[in-house]
């Protein structure tokens, strides 16, 4: 009896999918997944089967008597109030079980209905409906006899429970961000994406202090190559303790030498929901207020989720910008220290004679000054982040004030370099990964040795290298360098130059029509 009802609910399920298919597969989930109540039995299995056995589904089964019909409660643990349901649905149903004719079943939709102690209470006869008021944090009940569910609304409010971004911070948009319980991040993800193809495996890792991680996907987004080969990553993990989502992007990361952020690290539901609806894969780990998104591209980094909260014009220009302060992060005290000591020849004669002027009586040469300015500065930034936040600012502005003036009193640094170093430490905050602050400060010592040993012909080298280096990597099968290399004109309309949204691609396209 159970295979017939199993292949019952597979014939089902591909029949949805041949549906889908015939019509486009642009449908909202509403539209596609209408099937009819068919038995007790068989909606809570196929329930159950649609939301792929999520963690945090749960059935809870009792009986309007002793050997009275069977109900079941089904929720999501994670979006609805067990309080609530244990004090509107099961006391009430219970307490009273005596009073239900239990010897001809003949229990009617109105009687249940009158028990319930909730004010919210409605009937369906769609599975597909069901489904969705499951996914909206509600509580649906089944009953033998009965021809059609209730739905009861339980939905637990998470809100004060959250806080605002403290790193991704933008002007629109929501203002709400992951924290250290796994559960109510779960919640925050299933409110900004309530689709039951979402997909969500538990992992334990860690021998000595095991830890529980979650891995989301869309099954009709997601590839199954790309899903396989990170399952089969975390599954191959074996060590003593995770503490952090670091850990994760290390041991995941192809290339664990590389410095380059191989995942997208964010506090964001948000920015979360938006990568999933582009069939990325995101990794939850408990106690920790990140998320990890894979695969990433170089490109993403430079991608705010403000972004997509703005006119588009007002996203490219931000966003061309960032790649701006990148290379001036990056590159600009490479080019003071190759400019003042080997090329001065290709400065203008007045910017010449003040350059000069400005380095007059500076006992060290420019490569030596600007190393040691940079290390000062990164001292001062690091201090800055350690000391109580109350008192932090104040040390970074009095200590950077005080300091940029006493170097250039006692002649130990020209103006002009306070001047470059000061606009490529700022540069390198315009990104808005705080990873990519790191990648910067790496890249711009290595260009500063290269300038100082090559000129100009070490800073092509080193960029010729670190490209070729980003062009070899490769995060689960896509390309690190995409949509550049190799060239994909149709993911363009989202590089630097965003379309309008009638414009976007059909995936975004969606995502919109999901959204609304």
């Amino acid at each position: 009896m159970q295979r017939i009802k199993a292949v019952v609910i597979k014939v089902a399920e591909w029949w949805d999918k041949i549906r889908a298919w015939l019509t486009g597969g642009d449908k909202l989930v509403s539209e596609t997944s209408r099937i009819p109540l068919q038995g007790y039995e068989h909606d809570v299995l196929y329930l159950q089967e649609q939301l792929g056995h999520a963690p945090d589904f749960a059935a809870r089964e009792f009986r309007l008597g002793v050997n009275g019909s069977r109900v079941a409660a089904l929720y999501l643990r994670s979006l609805a109030d067990e309080k609530s349901i244990a004090n509107s649905i099961i006391m009430p149903l219970s307490s009273i079980a005596a009073l239900v004719d239990i010897a001809t079943r003949n229990t009617s939709v109105d009687a249940v209905r009158n028990l319930l102690s909730s004010a919210s209470v409605a009937d369906l006869s769609d599975l597909g409906v069901a489904m969705e008021r499951i996914l909206l944090g509600e509580t649906v009940l089944l009953a033998e006899g009965l021809k059609v569910a209730l739905v009861v609304g339980t939905r637990a409010s998470i809100g004060r429970t959250t806080s605002t971004p403290e790193i991704e911070t933008t002007v629109f948009g929501p203002k709400v961000a992951f924290v250290e319980s796994l559960e109510t991040n779960l919640a925050l993800i299933r409110q900004q994406v309530p689709a039951p193809t979402l997909r969500i495996e538990t992992f334990d890792l860690g021998r000595r202090n095991p830890r529980r991680v979650m891995m989301f996907y869309l099954t009709d987004l997601a590839t199954r190559e790309t899903v396989a080969e990170l399952r089969q990553k975390i599954k191959d993990i074996d060590v003593g303790s995770l503490l952090e989502t670091e850990y994760l992007h290390t041991l995941i990361g192809k290339s664990p030498w590389s410095p380059f952020p191989q995942a997208i690290h964010t506090e964001r539901p948000d920015r979360v929901s938006g990568n999933l609806l582009e069939g990325r894969i995101a990794l939850l780990l408990d106690g920790s207020p990140e998320a990890m998104i894979l695969p990433t591209g170089f490109s993403d980094l430079f991608q705010s989720p403000g972004d997509y909260y703005e006119h588009h014009l007002v996203t490219t220009l931000m966003r061309a910008l960032r790649m701006v302060a990148f290379l001036l992060s990056t590159t600009l005290p490479a080019f003071y220290v190759a400019i003042t000591t080997f090329n001065y020849e290709v400065l203008p004669t007045d910017l010449l004679f003040a350059v000069a002027s400005a380095r007059a009586g500076i006992p060290f040469p420019p490569v030596i000054e600007t190393v040691l300015m940079l290390v000062l500065v990164d001292i001062l930034q690091e201090g800055a982040l350690r000391i109580p936040a109350k008192i932090g600012q104040t040390v970074g502005v009095v200590g950077g004030f005080v300091l940029g003036q006493a170097v250039i009193l006692a002649r130990l640094v020209s103006p002009l370099l306070v001047i470059v170093v000061s606009v490529s430490v700022i540069s390198s905050f315009a990104t808005p990964d705080y990873r990519v602050v790191g990648l910067a400060r790496l890249l711009r010592y290595t260009l500063l040795a290269a300038a100082g040993a090559l000129s100009g012909i070490g800073i092509a080298a080193v960029w010729v290298g670190v490209v070729i280096h980003m062009a070899s990597l490769e995060i689960l099968g896509e390309p690190y360098l995409r949509p550049l290399a190799p060239l994909r004109l149709s993911s363009l309309s989202d590089f630097v130059f965003r379309k309008p949204y009638r414009s976007a691609d059909p995936r975004q396209a969606k995502r919109l029509r999901e959204e609304s």
